[in-house]
Parts: C-alpha cells; sequence; structure tokens
C-alpha cells in the first residue's frame, strides 16, 4: 500500500501538460483500476484521471480544427471517459471540490453540443451561494456564450451584461463587451455596438486589438446614409495614435461593402489627397463617374498618365485591376457620348488616352484608338495623332486605315502635304485598282501646288489605261490634256489624245463626248503621221481606226484594206470589209477564218429554192461546225421543202443528205418522210436508233433489214427466236399420244433452226454465237428429254435394254444435231478478233450482248457529243483566224469531226486541205 501511495502522489503531482498524454491516462488507468473501491486514494485518482482526459480532449480537439490532423472519434472518446471518470469522483467529493467537478461536467456536455443540458448545469451552479468566484464568472459567461452561438441575442445580451460584474480584470471585461458589441450589432442596436466595441478595441496592456479594430470599423460602415465624415475622424484618430493608415483605408473599403459608395468615395478621396496612389485613383476615378464628378473624374485620370513608371512595378493583379475599370470608364463614356451628341467627347478622348497611355500594348489598343477618333472632336489633332500611330504600326491592315483616315482628314482640311504623303503610301501598298486612286490623289494634290510637269507625269501614266478605262484613266486624261495645252505643247497633246482616239471600243461607249473633243484636237496631225509611216503594222493600225471612225473614210479604209492583204492581217482587213459593208467578201473571209455561222447567215440571206441542193448542204454544215443547232435545222428544213418539192433522191444525193442531217434537231417523222429508197431508209432508221432517236417507225424499218442494223435489229432477232424455242419447249411427249408429241416437237424444233439459220449471214458474230449456242443447247435439251422418258412398270430387263436401245437411236441424230451447231459457235468465236472484250457478254446470253452493244451505241454518240476539249478547240479556230490557211488547224478540225462521226462537216475540212494542195 506505501508503494502505490508513493506513486499515486508522484502521478497527483505530474504538470497538466505531460510529454505523453496517452501514456499518462493508460498509467493512471491501470494504478486506479488496481486500487480497491473503498481506498480513499481511489476517488482522488479517478478526479484527476477526468482532469487529464478533458485536458487532452481539449488540446487534441484544437490541433484538429487547427491542422486537421487527429481524430474526431478519439477526442469524442476522450470527453465521453472524462464524464464518466467525473461522475464517479462526483459523490465522493468535498463541496467545493464538487462544485469543479459540476462545472466541468457542463463544460463537457457543451463540447458534446448538448446546450440544452449544459445552460441547465452552468444556471444550477450560478444559483449556489458561497461558489467560488472563478466558478461563478466562468458559469455565467458560459451561458452568455451559448446563447450568443444559439442566436438568441437578447439572452445573450443580459447574460452578458450580467456576468460582466464578476469579471477579475480588464481583459475579461473587455471580451464581454467585445461579445455584447457583437449581439448589440446583430439585433442592428448600431450606437450601442459601436460604443461597446469602442470599449473593446485595447487589452490589458494597452495594446491594440486586431479584430476588435476591424470588427469596429464594420460597425462604424454600416451606419445608413453616413456621410464618411464622423468615422473617418475617428478611425483617423486611432491610426495616427497605433501609426497605422490602412486602417483608414479599411473603412473606405467597409463603406463600399456595406453599399454606402457615397461614404466610401468620400473616405477613399481623403486618403488619396494625403497619399496618391494608381490603383485608387483608377477606382475613384470609375466611383467619380457614377456621381457624375466628372471634375474630379478628370483629375483622377490625368493623376494616373503620370503614373506609367509605376503602374508598370505593380503586380499583375493590380495592374489588371487599372486596365479593367479604364475599359468599363471608356465604355461607359462612349455610351454617353453617343447618347448625348456633343457630350463627353473630352471625357471619353482623356479616357481613352489614359488607356493608351498606361497600357500600350493591350489587346484593345485598336478599338481605344477608334473610340479616340470618334470622340477627339480637332481635325488637326487626329491628323497628329494618326502620324503617331503609322510610326509604330506593324499590322498592314491597320497601317492602311490609319492612312486613309488621315489622307481624308487631309482633304477636308485642303492640307495638300498630308494628302500626298499618305496617298503616295497607299499607292505603294494597294492592289492594282486601289493603287490607281491613290496615284490619282497624289497627282491632283501636287497639280493643286503648282508642280504642273510632276502631276503630268502621274496622269500621263494613270491615262495608259485605255482597256476598259477606269474613272481614273478618265480624269486623268482630262487633266493632262489640259496641262499639255497649259504648256502650249501640242504636237504631245495630239499623241495624248490619239492614246483614247485610237482605241475602237471606246467610240460607243460613255466616253464618246470625251473623245470627240480629243479627236479634234489630234485628227489631222495623226493622219499625216500615219502616211509617214509606210506599209507597216503601226500604219494599218492608224489607217483602220480612221476607217473604222468614217473619218477620211474613202481614203483611210482604202489604204487598211490594201495593208491588210499585203500584211496578211486577217482580223483588220475583216473590220475594214465590214465597215465598208462588202457582204460578198465578208462571206469569203468569214469563212475562211473560221466564222462560219457569221458566214452561213450572209450565204442563206442570199439563197432561193432554185439553188442546187449542195448550196443549201453547205450553209447546214457551217452552222453545224459554228455549233447553231437552231439556225442548221432552220435550213435544213427548207432542203426538205426543196427535196419533197422534186418527190426523189440519187442514191449519191440520199448519202450526202443523210450525211447532213445527221445529228440535227431534225424530228425522225420528219426525216423518214423525205423520198429515200427503200435500202437509204433502212440505213438512216439505223443510224437514228443508234443516235438514240428511234420510234416505232424506225425499230420496224430495222427489223426489216436481212443484215446486222445494231442492238435495236439483235434485240428485236433474240426476241423473235425466242418465240420460237419456247413454242417446241411447250410441247412434252411423255404423256398421250407421245408419238404424234415427238413429231410435232421435232417439227417445232426444225422451224426455231429455220429461223436462226435465216438470221445468221447477216448477222454480227456475237449475235451468231449467241443463237448457235442457244440452238444447240435446244437440241441438247431435247437429248436429255428422250434419254430420261420414263419406262414402263414391269419391264423385264430384256425389253428395258431394247427400249433403252430404241431411245438412244432416237436422240443420237438430235445430239449430233447440237454438237454440230456447238461447234459452228466455236468455229465463229475462233476467228472473231474482239472475242476477249465480249467474253463477259457472251457468257450472259442475249441480253449480255444486246446490253453490250447498247453501251457501245451509247459510247459512240458521247464520243460524237465531247471531241476536241473547248480548249484546245477555240484555240484550233483561234489559229485559223489568224491565219486562214493554216494547214494544221484545218487537219485539226476535220479529224475532230471524223471522231465526232460529223461526216457532213468532215468533209467541209476535207474539201478546204484539198482545195489548198491546188494553191
Amino acid at each position: 500500500m506505501t508503494f502505490f501511495k508513493t506513486l499515486l502522489l508522484s502521478l497527483l503531482l505530474i504538470p497538466a501538460v505531460f510529454a505523453n498524454d496517452a501514456v499518462l491516462i493508460r498509467e493512471m488507468e491501470i494504478l486506479r483500476n488496481s486500487l480497491p473501491d473503498n481506498d480513499p486514494a481511489r476517488p482522488v485518482l479517478t478526479r484527476r484521471l477526468a482532469d487529464v482526459c478533458f485536458q487532452k480532449a481539449v488540446k487534441d480537439d484544437k490541433d484538429l480544427i487547427a491542422t486537421g490532423k487527429g481524430s474526431a472519434a478519439e477526442v469524442d472518446a476522450l470527453r465521453v471517459k472524462a464524464v464518466g471518470y467525473y461522475t464517479e469522483a462526483l459523490p465522493q467529493a468535498s463541496t467545493e471540490l464538487k462544485h469543479k467537478i459540476e462545472y466541468q461536467l457542463a463544460r463537457l456536455m457543451r463540447m458534446q453540443g448538448q446546450n440544452t443540458k449544459a445552460l441547465a448545469a452552468f444556471a444550477k451552479l450560478t444559483a449556489i451561494t458561497g461558489i467560488s468566484a472563478e466558478i461563478l464568472r466562468e458559469s455565467m459567461l458560459s451561458i452568455a456564450e451559448i446563447y450568443d452561438e444559439e442566436g438568441q441575442w437578447s439572452q445573450a445580451q443580459a447574460a452578458y451584461l450580467k456576468a460582466m460584474p464578476h469579471a477579475k480584470d480588464a481583459d475579461g471585461i473587455g471580451y464581454i463587451r467585445f461579445r455584447l458589441a457583437w449581439a448589440y450589432f446583430r439585433k442592428d442596436q448600431l450606437a450601442l455596438a459601436q460604443s461597446e466595441m469602442a470599449n473593446a478595441l485595447y487589452d490589458s496592456q494597452k495594446n491594440l486589438k486586431e479584430q476588435a479594430m476591424l470588427d469596429y470599423i464594420q460597425f462604424l460602415a454600416s451606419t445608413p446614409q453616413d456621410s464618411g465624415a464622423e468615422a473617418l475622424k475617428k478611425i483617423e484618430e486611432i491610426g495616427k495614435k497605433e501609426k497605422r493608415s490602412e486602417f483608414v483605408e479599411s473603412l473606405g473599403e467597409a463603406y463600399f461593402s456595406a453599399g454606402n459608395n457615397a461614404a466610401g468615395v468620400f473616405v477613399m478621396t481623403h486618403i488619396q489627397a494625403e497619399r496618391p496612389e494608381a490603383v485608387r485613383a483608377a477606382r475613384l476615378s470609375e466611383e467619380f463617374y457614377g456621381f457624375k464628378r466628372f471634375d474630379d473624374m478628370r483629375a483622377m485620370l490625368a493623376y494616373l498618365q503620370t503614373q506609367t513608371t509605376n503602374i508598370s512595378k505593380l503586380e499583375p493583379k493590380q495592374q489588371e485591376f487599372i486596365d479593367q475599370v479604364l475599359r468599363r470608364l471608356v465604355v461607359q463614356l462612349d455610351g454617353q457620348r453617343k447618347s448625348n451628341p456633343g457630350q463627353f467627347g473630352p471625357e471619353l478622348v482623356q479616357a481613352v488616352d489614359t488607356h493608351l497611355a498606361l497600357f500600350p500594348q493591350s489587346d484593345v489598343v485598336e478599338k481605344m484608338r477608334t473610340g479616340w477618333l470618334a470622340a477627339e472632336t480637332s481635325d488637326e489633332a487626329k491628323i497628329e495623332r494618326l502620324a503617331t500611330w503609322i510610326k509604330t504600326q506593324t499590322d498592314p491592315a491597320l497601317l492602311r486605315s490609319y492612312r486613309q483616315e488621315r489622307a481624308a482628314l487631309g482633304a477636308k482640311l485642303k492640307n495638300n502635304t498630308v494628302i500626298r504623303e499618305e496617298a503616295l503610301a497607299l499607292a505603294a501598298s494597294s492592289n492594282e485598282t486601289e493603287s490607281r486612286e491613290w496615284s490619282y490623289v497624289e497627282g491632283k494634290a501636287a497639280l493643286d501646288m503648282g508642280e504642273d510637269t510632276y502631276a503630268l507625269g502621274v496622269f500621263q501614266k494613270l491615262a495608259l489605261k485605255t482597256d476598259n478605262p477606269d474613272k481614273w484613266a478618265v480624269q486623268s486624261q482630262h487633266l493632262s490634256l489640259d496641262i499639255l495645252n497649259k504648256q502650249k505643247r501640242y504636237q504631245d497633246l495630239a499623241t495624248q489624245a490619239a492614246l483614247w482616239t485610237s482605241v475602237v471600243a471606246l467610240q460607243n461607249s460613255t466616253h464618246k463626248a470625251d473623245l470627240a473633243e480629243m479627236k479634234r484636237a489630234g485628227l489631222e496631225a495623226s493622219f499625216e503621221h500615219a502616211a509617214s509611216l509606210g506599209e507597216t503594222p503601226a500604219a494599218l493600225a492608224e489607217f483602220n481606226r480612221f476607217c473604222q471612225n468614217g473619218e477620211f473614210a474613202e481614203k483611210s479604209c482604202t489604204n487598211a484594206k490594201v495593208l491588210a492583204i499585203k500584211l496578211k492581217d486577217q482580223a483588220t482587213l475583216v473590220q475594214v470589209l465590214e465597215r465598208q459593208g462588202d457582204k460578198e467578201a465578208l462571206t469569203v473571209e468569214y469563212e475562211r477564218m473560221g466564222r462560219f455561222a457569221e458566214a452561213a447567215k450572209l450565204l442563206e440571206e442570199r439563197m432561193t429554192m432554185q439553188d442546187a441542193e449542195v448550196e443549201w448542204i453547205k450553209i447546214s454544215v457551217l452552222y453545224q461546225i459554228a455549233g447553231d443547232e437552231t439556225s442548221r435545222a432552220r435550213v435544213l428544213r427548207k432542203l426538205s421543202a426543196r427535196i419533197k418539192a422534186q418527190k426523189k433522191m440519187s442514191a449519191e444525193l440520199a448519202g450526202t443528205v443523210r450525211a447532213a442531217y445527221r445529228g440535227s434537231e431534225i424530228k425522225t417523222a420528219e426525216l423518214l418522210g423525205l423520198p429515200w429508197s427503200a435500202a437509204e431508209k433502212i440505213r438512216l432508221a439505223a443510224d437514228l436508233e443508234s443516235e438514240g432517236l428511234g420510234d416505232a417507225q424506225t425499230q420496224k424499218l430495222v427489223m426489216s433489214s436481212k443484215e446486222d442494223m445494231g442492238a435495236t435489229w439483235a434485240k428485236g432477232v433474240f426476241e423473235r427466236v425466242k418465240l420460237a424455242d419456247q413454242k417446241h419447249r411447250r410441247v412434252s411427249f411423255y404423256k398421250g399420244d407421245s408419238r404424234y408429241l415427238y413429231q410435232l416437237r421435232l417439227r417445232l424444233l426444225g422451224k426455231y433452226a429455220e429461223e436462226v439459220k435465216a438470221v445468221l449471214p447477216g448477222a454480227s458474230v456475237p449475235v451468231r454465237v449467241v443463237l448457235l449456242n442457244d440452238l444447240a443447247r435446244a437440241y441438247a435439251d431435247i437429248d436429255q428429254e428422250i434419254l430420261n422418258t420414263p419406262m414402263p412398270a414391269g419391264m423385264t430387263e430384256e425389253q428395258l435394254a431394247g427400249a433403252k436401245e430404241a431411245m438412244e437411236s432416237l436422240a443420237s441424230p438430235l445430239r449430233a444435231e447440237g454438237e454440230s451447231y456447238a461447234k459452228l459457235s466455236q468455229d465463229q468465236l475462233a476467228g472473231f478478233a474482239e472475242a476477249a472484250s465480249w467474253q463477259e457478254a457472251l457468257a450472259q446470253g442475249a441480253e449480255g450482248v444486246v446490253a453490250q452493244m447498247q453501251t457501245q451505241e451509247t459510247s459512240n454518240r458521247t464520243v460524237a457529243g465531247t471531241g476536241l476539249p473547248m480548249v484546245e478547240r477555240q484555240a484550233t479556230l483561234n489559229e485559223l483566224a489568224r491565219d486562214p490557211n493554216s494547214r494544221t488547224a484545218l487537219e485539226k478540225l476535220k479529224n475532230d469531226f471524223n471522231n465526232r462521226g460529223d461526216i457532213a462537216a468532215a468533209a467541209y475540212f476535207s474539201g478546204r486541205l484539198g482545195a489548198l494542195e491546188q494553191l
């Protein structure tokens, strides 16, 4: 027992903070549990164990909240242990010790969230007479705190006021005042809250309490409609005393947070006056705009423009804040400017200037500049500012926009120096069309400045565009003539005028009146000049120009025609003939140079119904070559009328006519109505079928032919012989009068064979092969039918053998016949050069062969409709236009129409080539 008492004493004397509380608790529990219940040391050790568990629970809970480390379950377990040990120690404790235990139990109830029980326990303690001052004070304070935590502000106020007299020192009183202030604040009793918090600002050592100060500022800023003056005075006084200037800044922020921007601006303005700073200035500039204090806003913006260096040293977030404030301010001012014309322009200009000065690399620089230009009213200022922007701009599109804007402002102010500067730069960086405009603008500015010779050079260059002249070419030509007239350079004036008057395309254009004036100025000098050039292309061009314009017509046209023939200038020769109206000569030249439609039109105009058919055919062929199918059809109908009137056609003429009509728009019925011979009519019908223009009449004509006329003919033949094939197959000789049916079957089979044999001589190889294969198959099938004839039941083996021998004797001749047709089919293929390309179609039989024949005919039509590619054909015609005797062009066109299947057109070019041989 002495040992345990000694150990107990040592444990009871251990400090509250033990190196390892868990070890201490475990050791104490072992010792306690080893003591008998009646041992006087057990209650003491139990209470001490309760204290240790309680203290460790408090410590572990704080650590868990502060660091997140630990276990809430372990903390709860310690509290439960503490409750158990206190409860066990309570009955044997002295009165004073019992009060302490009850106080600790009340605290544990509160910790465990049992506020109702805790309130009752603390209230019970406060009602005990003679309880220690410390337990009374802490119990009363705990009651106030519980009401505070529960949001029962009135009860909390009463409890704090009741506890205050029992506070043991200034710090305790300060704490109660702090909590009381918050209770008043939560009940919107601002004056009381502010008063109590003011009394709770310092501790017993006269040190300012940071949180109380911040709360005091918040309470002051919460006063409705407060101007901020009184609060500023109070906080500024404390700030000076504590040397903490940031308190005043916190007051301003508190006002803003409370929604009292007016008071916030008042405080921040006061601070800015004493301690200017960029971020605050940006904020105030926006607030001043909101309160329409534009003078103050301008002052803040002016200050910001001086802070470029300082702002560049700020933290990124601070820089971003200033940037965003200025952006918003610009947008707001721009909106005001647009809504109130004539107002807010200077303010917007200043705001944009501020942003441009502080953030020259911003992503909205260009938008800012656009806003600046829209708001700035001084054109001179714009010109100066644009010049600055141009020097630093690298984006071609923006640079161009700045230059255009500056040039326009220069024009508005009649500042020719600015106009020339920007027009030169824009001309050098623009596309051809825009460059011409800017060159003209620059030349006009030079002219206005008296630099006539320089301006003339610019205008003469622009006036060179006589092919589809633009506005700048026309105006430049007029100004060039004006300058030359002013300088009395008349020969140069005539040359300059001729630059335009010699362009045929301009004669009947919108520039006609201008050209007439130019022509009067230089006509005679130009004609004499042309005469001096001799037999040259230049002279020809001049004479032709005079001829086309009707100037000195008789002489100029004669000279131009002679020169064109000598110089082999076909185009000019035709122009002269057209001007003279020489249709006979034009007909010849149009045809020679490939202007076939025009030649055909002139020929058609002088034709009569008495003219020879070949002349009409020639005209139709010329229209055909030119691709004028409507005119071709018109001529062919006239030809039809002439032929019908004669009521017959020679064989030679029939072939020519058939070739001429091929591929035309003339309908099938109309074509067949001409007086053809029977053979020619069939050939025509076959042509129409192959071209996809057939009808019932053409099909009937084609099928009347004994010769293969293509897919239509083959299809009809196959259908006809198929009917014969089907007819004999429908006769079965297994039942009924077998002998009679068998003979009938053989007769029908023979007729089928005769149908096939009648067609074979005129058929193409693929058609023959299919016909022979089908015929061979028919004989093979009847052979099998005979051999497979059912035998009567009950026959002896001898009778059966005799019957089979009889069947074989019937079948063998038919088998031999079928095999002969099969061999004949193979012989046809053996000598067929195109057998490989027909292999798949032949395998499909009649349908495959007809399909391939139709495909070929379609392909032929496609080729005929295609011919030379358009570009190559046009190039060939261009060559013929330059040189009507070009053998290369004529050969190429002949081959082209041959490939198209246009026999008549190909024959025309063959005739042209033959005529060249005779030259």
